[in-house]
């Protein structure tokens, strides 16, 4: 079997109600019912593997789920992390909001040293994040 107990899964959105959708092994299948569509796009868990034909999920106990029938739960944050290994494209207006918000923080620490009368923090400060 692809999975075991405890696994997250999502019931496929695209299951069609009549159909027939086998197990990983292409032995056994089971007919996905009307009553199972309101599960799919769901996440669940799985809470049995009976006899390493089927699956028992815990939001619907009642009925038999197939391999074919479930896909591997992805965390949302796993989504995050593919997008950040993806090559990034320059767009200027989004680069000019970040700068703008990069300067934001030393502006205000200047700010913040002027306000104190500290001028060698002053002094540091702007060598720092203005001179080049």
């Amino acid at each position: 079997m692809k999975r075991k107990v405890g696994d997250r899964i999502v019931v496929k959105k695209d299951c069609k109600a009549g159909a027939e959708y086998y197990n990983e092994s292409g032995t056994h299948y089971d007919i996905f019912s009307r009553n199972m569509k309101q599960y799919a796009g769901r996440e669940a868990k799985i809470v049995e593997v009976v006899g390493d034909i089927f699956y028992k999920i815990n939001i619907d106990i009642l009925h038999n789920y197939t391999d074919e029938m479930l896909e591997d739960y992805v965390h949302p944050l796993n989504e995050v992390e593919t997008l950040a290994q993806q090559p990034y494209i320059l767009n200027d207006e989004v680069e000019k909001i970040v700068s703008d918000a990069l300067k934001l923080s030393p502006q205000q620490l200047i700010d913040d040293a002027l306000d104190r009368g500290d001028e060698e923090a002053f002094k540091r400060l702007t060598n720092l994040y203005f001179v080049k």
